[in-house]
């Protein structure tokens, strides 16, 4: 991690007054303050920035300034349009019956970006290198959720437990996973199957998927399990339907990525290589894999969201060692 001086924060607050400040931006800046992790925190409400603050460093517009051209503005549109493509994720995602979608998170090779919805169209937006390490990418992460959180209490909201902060305990090193196997798949079908089996279970992950050419390869699930169905609405739909729905979702997971992968270039450099879709009852993992590959994987017990997440990390990297 560097250790020169950090820029100090810069705010942008088109939506107030001049000497104007409210409750949520006092939470905003105390958060920003708490967490040097962070190069940017902001609030949007319906698309539109409410309060930002940042450490980009950046000058001030001189004469021969073009607007819009900084990274400062490019993180802005970011947002922008991150927030319409949660919005959009959250209709398609509550066709599961597995609630709301409350926390998205995006990181590229560079950077992560993270975003936590207070309520519909209410949203707090956090960006920071991943270059910190995966402990610092850890604390932007729940940092951004414990704003969140606190942003919701003011309207007298429960905590949805954003990532499943609220009921996992700080791992020792975010970087490694204990459960995942080392192991260097064959590159036929059987072979990545079994490599998919050892890490699916009623405990954390439920479903995985493997994609290659926007192609379902190999899935394995235990969706019939009555743990997992204890976890679903019962009115809701049948394993197999859901079978169907997440193979669904994971071929629109693919141009999805692609299209925020070119949205982010500005913004956060680098190569999307992660997306997590965070719900009320569980989650959806994203990881992109050489040569036009990339893993889905699903989990419906919003209580192991965190180690869901450590396990498709693990097993991407798995899949990485295959030939192109």
């Amino acid at each position: 991690m560097s250790t020169s001086p950090r820029p100090d924060p810069h705010e942008t607050h088109p939506a107030h007054p001049p000497g104007s400040v409210d409750e949520v931006v006092e939470h905003l800046r105390g958060a920003f303050a708490a967490t040097p992790e962070l190069d940017y925190l902001a609030h949007f409400r319906a698309g539109t920035l409410h309060h930002a603050l940042d450490r980009l460093g950046e000058p001030a517009p001189g004469p021969d300034h073009l607007p819009g051209s900084t990274r400062r503005d490019a993180v802005e549109r970011l947002g922008r349009h991150v927030t319409s493509t949660v919005r959009a994720m959250d209709r398609r995602l509550q066709q599961a019956r597995t609630g709301r979608l409350v926390r998205t998170a995006v990181s590229t090779d560079r950077n992560a970006l993270f975003c936590d919805t207070i309520r519909p169209g209410d949203d707090v937006i956090g960006v920071m290198p991943v270059a910190a390490g995966p402990a610092a990418v850890a604390a932007g992460d729940r940092a951004v959720a414990a704003l969140a959180t606190r942003l919701r209490a003011l309207d007298g909201l429960p905590a949805p437990n954003y990532g499943s902060f609220d009921t996992t305990a700080v791992p020792a090193d975010p970087g490694e996973s204990p459960t995942r196997p080392i192991t260097r798949p064959g590159t036929d079908a059987t072979a990545i199957t079994d490599l998919l089996r050892a890490h699916v279970g009623p405990d954390t992950l439920h479903l995985l998927t493997y994609w290659a050419d926007d192609h379902p390869i190999t899935t394995v699930d235990c969706l019939d399990d009555p743990t997992v169905l204890a976890l679903c609405d019962p009115d809701g739909l049948t394993a197999t339907e859901r079978r169907a729905y997440y193979t669904d979702l994971g071929a629109d997971l693919g141009p999805r990525a692609n299209e925020l992968n070119r949205a982010a270039a500005g913004a956060l450099g680098g190569r999307l290589l992660r997306l997590v879709l965070d719900v009320e009852g569980g989650a959806v993992f994203y990881r992109r894999l050489p040569a036009r590959r990339y893993l889905v994987g699903v989990t419906l017990d919003q209580r192991r969201v965190g180690a869901a997440d450590d396990r498709v990390a693990g097993l991407a990297a798995d899949l990485s060692l295959l030939p192109e």
